[in-house]
């Protein structure tokens, strides 16, 4: 539908409707976030009535804000593909931007949610969900594959996009702590990451 004063994209979840009676939120306390309607409604079929989706938009601090009126917080949930490693980058950017308390789980063999679901039934997006890992650590995964850390100037490279990463956040105490673990990441000081954070 057309966007409008009633409607608007970036604002809603589709399957938002079905969160407040949902018995995985009072079990798990988090909302899975996921790509598409196909993969909520698998999902839901599968009793994960927990799953939403962005309305045909990539992840926004308004959706965010939705779903954490129904769980303390969230787990995305993508493809394993080049194309949902992208979106899982970009959701966790969000993430770190509004504080929200967030994991992220990724399908291994670049399969979706119902194709998942529909090979493997519900055992198969469990496993899934029982490796999510904190969005800031799958972060600062991502950032380390793509640099080479034995080379200063990648390791400086990756020191500034960790930086712009903690940047983002709000909250002074994440922020601090964000800190400490990025630091033990990159083999690096505290202080250096601070004053990297400092300086964007």
């Amino acid at each position: 539908s057309a966007e409008g004063l009633l409607f608007s994209k970036s604002k809603l979840l589709y399957g938002v409707d079905r969160l407040a009676q949902s018995q995985k939120v009072k079990e798990t306390g988090r909302v899975l976030l996921m790509e598409g309607y196909t993969d909520v409604i698998a999902a839901h079929e599968a009793g994960f009535d927990n799953a939403a989706a962005p309305l045909g938009t990539a992840l926004t601090r308004e959706q965010l804000a939705l779903a954490a009126r129904y769980g303390e917080g969230v787990v995305i949930v993508l493809d394993g593909d080049e194309a949902g490693q992208a979106a899982a980058e970009r959701g966790v950017n969000v993430v770190l931007e509004a504080g929200v308390d967030a994991k992220v789980a990724v399908i291994k063999g670049a399969k979706d949610p119902f194709d998942l679901i529909r090979a493997q039934g519900a055992e198969g997006i469990q496993r899934v969900l029982d490796q999510a890992r904190d969005a800031f650590d799958f972060k600062l995964d991502v950032i380390r594959t793509r640099f080479d850390l034995s080379r200063p100037v990648e390791a400086e490279k990756a020191l500034h996009e960790v930086a712009a990463m903690i940047g983002r956040s709000e909250s002074d105490s994440l922020r601090e702590l964000y800190a400490r673990r990025a630091a033990a990441a990159l083999k690096i000081r505290e202080a250096a990451v601070m004053s990297a954070v400092a300086a964007e």
